[in-house]
């Protein structure tokens, strides 16, 4: 019920309607009563529905479980693990990883489909939809535990042109940047903030940290490549995670300073759900991920 339409499940699971329909008809047989309320808008479970699907979920968990455990038996010849991770992050920190996790597994299946908001990661590794997560420190629940990764601050992007020149530096490999609040700010006190589409109240906070008036762009982009584009084109100054910024090719036409000063340094890690089964494959990958990242064997 997590689509709360027949239409959305349906696609999901990659079925008719007309089969998710019928699946409910035979589970409300089953149990004898009513699961979904199909009055409400959007659909919603009924008292009883909710007990069913909290046991049939838990069910499922248990098979999984099992899954992974006879899995295991066969010495990580088999499996899967299902990673939950926004994309653009896979692609800047993990692929490395998973890379070699291939090549050191190879009848290992990774999972990589499950793009996620960093704040959505631990309700998906609670819930049993993923083996292992890439989030923020802060974000860990108390059912999680999970190796650090590396730190991360939060960049300051303007347009690589003379008028800006004062305000930042290029990208680059050492990751030595100026802080924001140091440099020279008001060339872009006149240009607009392309403001990530969750972070609304960052406009407030940088406008009082560095002192120059912040006005907003009517626009709102929640990824770093769909940001970076509209600052290499000269039409606003943005922020972005700086592990994030190195895949995209229009870096070049940016530059750069620091906001640790401004917005908080954020610990990457890599977690798992404390209070189920966690795979061989789960585990080697994540210690694979902390030795290869965390150890400094493969910087992003």
């Amino acid at each position: 019920m997590e689509e709360r339409s027949f239409r959305r499940a349906a696609e999901r699971l990659g079925v008719t309607q007309p089969h998710v329909s019928q699946s409910l008809r035979r589970l409300e047989e089953k149990y004898g009563a009513m699961i979904v309320d199909r009055h409400a808008s959007p659909l919603r479970l009924t008292p009883l529905g909710e007990v069913v699907f909290d046991s049939l979920r838990r069910m499922a968990l248990i098979e999984v479980e099992t899954l992974q455990q006879c899995a295991d038996f066969k010495e990580l010849r088999t499996g899967r693990v299902r990673i939950a991770c926004s994309s653009e992050r896979s692609i800047s920190m993990l692929m490395p990883v998973a890379a070699a996790f291939a090549r050191a597994y190879p009848k290992v299946e990774l999972d990589l489909t499950l793009d996620l908001l960093l704040e959505d990661v631990p309700d998906a590794l609670a819930s049993g939809r993923a083996d292992v997560g890439v989030l923020f420190q802060r974000l860990m629940t108390a059912d999680l535990n999970a190796y650090p990764l590396v730190e991360e601050r939060y960049l300051m992007a303007v347009p690589d042109a003379p008028e800006y020149a004062s305000v930042g530096v290029p990208f680059n490999g050492e990751g030595v940047y100026p802080k924001a609040t140091s440099v020279d700010l008001m060339p872009i006190a006149g240009l607009p903030f392309l403001c990530p589409s969750n972070h609304q109240e960052r406009k407030e906070i940088l406008s009082r940290a560095l002192g120059i008036p912040v006005h907003a762009m009517p626009m709102m982009a929640l990824k770093p490549g769909l940001r970076l584009p509209f600052v290499a084109e000269g039409l606003c100054w943005t922020v972005c995670q700086e592990h994030l910024i190195r895949q995209h090719e229009l870096h070049r036409r940016c530059r750069f300073a620091s906001l640790e000063d401004v917005l908080p340094v954020q610990t990457v890690v890599i977690a798992w759900n404390e209070h189920v089964y966690q795979s061989l494959a789960a585990r080697a990958f994540c210690r694979m991920a902390a030795d290869m990242i965390g150890r400094g064997g493969t910087q992003p």
